[in-house]
């Protein structure tokens, strides 16, 4: 079951216990942006925890609950294995593409100390 499915179950069945407060004010935010802090997230399970001894929830909402979580926090760290990833291979182009201009650089300079040195000698053998 999805996280923010869960949390709309528990308010449900929080409401009557909490009519106001900071639980159902992440519950609801939970339900409508489909987004919770981790901090948010462990107020609601400890909530969900709280309110499965006290009204005796099905354990498997618990559960779901639970994987709801873990799944969120696996993407979220996929998310952040691919940032990661994708920020190496820019410093590796960038790197790659800085070295590619120094070595530009430092050729056109060779090229003109050549032809330079080749004017030079053709302007010394004119004047002879």
């Amino acid at each position: 079951m999805p996280f923010h499915l869960c949390c709309l179950l528990l308010l449900e069945l929080v409401d009557p216990l909490h009519k106001s407060g900071l639980l159902r004010q992440i519950l609801l935010q939970a339900v409508i942006t489909d987004k919770v802090g981790s901090q948010c997230k462990d107020i609601i399970l400890t909530a969900l925890c709280t309110v499965h001894h006290e009204i005796q929830l099905p354990h498997s909402l618990v559960k779901d609950a639970l994987r709801a979580k873990r799944s969120q926090e696996a993407t979220e760290r996929e998310w952040r294995r691919k940032e990661l990833e994708d920020e190496r291979k820019k410093a590796e182009v960038t790197a790659m593409l800085m070295k590619s201009r120094t070595d530009q650089i430092r050729q056109k300079q060779h090229f003109l100390a050549v032809q330079a040195t080749k004017e030079r000698l053709e302007f010394e053998r004119v004047l002879k």
